[in-house]
């Protein structure tokens, strides 16, 4: 099998390499420029935001840890070079890390990760749920399966965990993703605003067998979820006069 889980201490040393190269030290609490993992020539960016220099693929032989963070930057530059209303940020191993509890799907072939997910059981309501998030497939893998295979991955682990569904988001206008999903049987559940100028999200879920979806209950959360953001933002998320009227002009 291609997919695999990286491992805890594999996460835990690139973390401690990511120290070393900015972030803040453990030992000092000094806090030192962050450097990203992935840029060209493996120097800091310097360009602005709206013009990224795009992220390097990770050396031949390196870690699984460092290959998903490369991945993802590589799929997200990839994704914002077509629509300007997709911006681009650097993540480092520190921001995709982040979450101690969370798991690491990696595809690997002949020894490249080219694609992967994250995700995290928690409980909600009283139940187990699970989240979804940074999922990805260089360019040039697309197309092959790849991303459905490991969202079958998460949600096996899910429901062996106990989890009753899934949920992840995705932009409006990231068409491909809302196409695999709905596929896959996820269905919205709710929208809420991202950054001005950009685009909103949606929440998807999908229940595990033997769980149901109450179906009233998610028209009512969609619903009420829309007639709040087409109240407060426009499209593009930017916030509408009653949004400033209220919370005042913080964007």
């Amino acid at each position: 099998m291609n997919i695999a889980e990286i491992d805890k201490s594999e996460i835990e040393a690139e973390l401690a390499s990511s120290v070393r190269d900015g972030g803040q030290n453990p030992e000092t609490g000094e806090v030192k420029a962050e450097q990203p993992i992935c840029p060209e020539n493996g120097a800091a960016d310097p360009t602005p935001s709206h013009s990224p220099m795009p992220p390097q693929r990770a050396r031949v032989g390196a870690g699984t840890a460092r290959q998903f963070v490369c991945g993802l930057n590589i799929a997200f530059f990839d994704r914002s070079r077509d629509n300007d209303r997709i911006p681009y940020r650097e993540k480092s191993a520190a921001d995709v890390f982040a979450d101690a509890d969370a798991h690491h799907i990696v595809y690997i072939e002949n020894g490249t990760v080219i694609g992967g997910l994250s995700y995290k059981g928690h409980f909600e309501a009283g139940s187990v749920s699970a989240r979804i998030s940074n999922v990805f497939i260089l360019p040039g893998c697309r197309g092959k399966g790849i991303a459905s295979s490991l969202m079958k991955e998460a949600e096996r682990r899910a429901a062996k965990d106990g989890a009753k569904e899934v949920s992840l988001d995705v932009g409006n206008i990231i068409s491909p993703a809302r196409a695999l999903y709905k596929s896959m049987g996820y269905v919205p559940l709710s929208v809420y605003a991202n950054e001005a100028h950009t685009y909103y999200f949606i929440r998807y879920v999908k229940a595990l067998p033997p769980y149901k979806i109450p179906r009233a209950a998610r028209i009512h959360s969609l619903i009420s979820s829309w007639l709040r953001f087409i109240l407060l933002f426009r499209r593009d998320s930017t916030p509408r006069l009653l949004h400033r009227l209220i919370y005042g002009k913080k964007k």
